[in-house]
């Protein structure tokens, strides 16, 4: 095999590969306006730093593509310009310890963000930020990760957390079947039951303690307490605050 080179000093130095082979061009500008290429021909594009192909009609040029089948250390950044990113692997390792997504983004934003898992012949689950809701959500849905916009929620997932702490607020539910054990469960604020309220505990329930001054400003009719101040148990009746024990001083009756 030869390799035949141009004369030196030429705008557009290049070499043959080959007799009736393929030409390896270099420069700034298209060598097919002074030169004669083929299909396969290579361009090195020094203005724009990349290998260009010349097409199979042999009328324009196409950036290559790589294929490598063994190992590839990149030691300094990648950086991918592209409409589809697949990984085929089976293991993917990641340093980084903070994943940005849609970081293109700029003004108001307008698209949600997160992550799907394809469940193949099951509903797809995902993680996203709901943007229009304004709010993380745990979703099903039929979306395959091509939406730039609002994801489709078929219907809110199941999620379990050994704790949580700070505010949780879940969508507005008709009947809750279940919440299964639950250890210790502190609420700040009031909670209203439209059925019975019991316990198998053997123990004891606790109801609301506190001193005569610091009785409810507007107390629900029926509302207990146990007033420290007087040590007595007492409930409202709609109107007023009465004694609802009978104190031991007097005995059983």
């Amino acid at each position: 095999m030869a390799i035949v080179m141009n004369a030196k000093g030429t705008t557009s130095p290049y070499f043959k590969i080959g007799k009736q082979g393929t030409n390896i061009f270099q420069g700034s500008s298209d060598p097919s306006g002074s030169y004669t290429t083929a299909e396969g021909d290579m361009w090195i594009d020094t203005s724009n730093k990349i290998a260009k192909f010349r097409n199979s009609s042999n009328n324009g040029w196409t950036e290559g593509s790589l294929n490598i089948t063994g190992n590839a250390t990149i030691s300094g950044d990648l950086t991918i310009n592209g409409t589809t990113t697949t990984l085929d692997t089976t293991n993917l390792l990641v340093e980084d310890p903070l994943l940005v997504l849609a970081r293109n983004v700029s003004g108001t934003p307008a698209f949600d963000a997160g992550f799907v898992v394809e469940r193949g012949d099951n509903t797809n689950v995902g993680i996203i930020w709901d943007e229009s809701a304004d709010e993380f959500a745990v979703i099903n849905t039929t979306e395959t990760g091509t939406t730039a916009g609002n994801v489709t929620i078929a219907s809110y997932a199941n999620i379990q957390a050994s704790s949580i702490a700070g505010t949780l607020t879940t969508a507005a539910q008709s009947n809750i079947t279940s919440v299964g054990t639950l250890g210790l469960l502190d609420v700040s604020g009031a909670i209203t039951v439209g059925g019975i309220v019991g316990t198998s505990s053997t123990g004891a329930l606790e109801i609301p303690t506190g001193t005569t001054a610091q009785r409810p400003g507007s107390p629900a009719t029926g509302s207990i307490r146990f007033n420290s101040t007087v040590s007595r148990f007492e409930g409202y009746d709609g109107s007023s605050w009465i004694y609802i024990d009978i104190p031991a001083d007097l005995g059983s009756t």
